[in-house]
């Protein structure tokens, strides 16, 4: 078995083992054996391997961490949204991109023409600026300081945030209850998840952490993550935790829990394991690796 160590290994009427070190070896007779596994922290799982004659065969095992709930007493802030200006730069003939309150005026991309009633949603990565008159849509790459044109209608916008690395950008439109994705080849795509029940925030490169209260059913799904899920429209009482793998297009669950009041301000801790949030006046961390 190879797997994070220590776990114990029960096989059924056969006896227990404690693996601490990785392989662990256990020897059985041939036929199909059915392994308890079971790791502090961690959910027990149950594996079952058809042991062969006179051959070794190697299973890995990941064992899925039991996510908990911790009052504390306070909560970092969140990060600062960057915000962008568009000006007319004298020497280039051109209108410039730059970012605002900056020590230095660097441009971040030029522009021939004026973009009249501009939205701009950043970060260190990536800027989408919107020409509210023209609906015209630019995604710019700020470690190239080059843009390209989306042909999106991305007009109706009303909130935006890119993924750390910039890759993708989720956002909510004034007309539709809906949140949306922007992928890297530049197509939206819809979530099964709606803004009215639904609190997100990046976590972690192209991971959205949400809760909400709509129903995870449990899926068939096989990837590189445990716990897949599908997001049904049923909104329940409880407030289920997620993750949306946006390379995926897959949804995984975290854990459910019973809270008193909607869950706001989710602030990822940097490690990518621990989210801040609040529920009326109590603030938790929620540990889920």
């Amino acid at each position: 078995l190879i797997g994070e160590v220590p776990f114990e290994v029960r096989v059924y009427e056969e006896g227990n083992y404690l693996c601490e070190t990785s392989p662990c070896e256990i020897t059985q007779k041939i036929g199909l054996k059915n392994l308890i596994l079971s790791k502090e922290g961690r959910e027990d799982m149950i594996v079952e391997i058809d042991v062969p004659l006179w051959r070794e065969i190697a299973e890995e095992v990941r064992f899925r961490f039991i996510p908990y709930l911790k009052v504390v007493e306070e909560i970092p802030d969140k990060d600062n949204v960057q915000e962008f200006t568009l000006g007319y730069d004298e020497v280039n003939k051109y209108y410039k991109l730059a970012e605002a309150n900056s020590f230095i005026d660097e441009p971040i991309a030029f522009f021939a023409k004026e973009i009249k009633e501009p939205k701009m949603f950043g970060n260190d990565r990536t800027v989408l600026v919107i020409d509210g008159e023209s609906n015209d849509a630019y995604k710019v790459d700020r470690s190239t300081n080059t843009k390209i044109k989306i042909t999106e209608d991305l007009s109706g916008i009303s909130k935006g945030e890119w993924s750390e690395n910039g890759d993708f950008f989720v956002f909510e439109t004034t007309d539709s209850p809906n949140i949306f994705i922007i992928g890297s080849n530049n197509e939206t795509r819809q979530l099964g998840l709606t803004k009215e029940a639904t609190e997100y925030t990046w976590a972690d490169e192209n991971s959205l952490f949400f809760v909400s209260n709509h129903g995870l059913a449990s899926s068939s799904e096989v990837g590189a993550h445990l716990n897949y899920v599908t997001v049904v429209d049923d909104i329940t009482t409880d407030f289920s935790f997620g993750i949306y793998h946006a390379e995926e297009n897959s949804y995984t669950k975290i854990k459910s829990f019973d809270l008193e009041d909607s869950p706001t301000e989710l602030i990822p801790a940097s490690n990518g394991k621990i989210i801040y949030f609040e529920t009326g006046e109590i603030k938790y961390t929620l540990h889920f690796e």
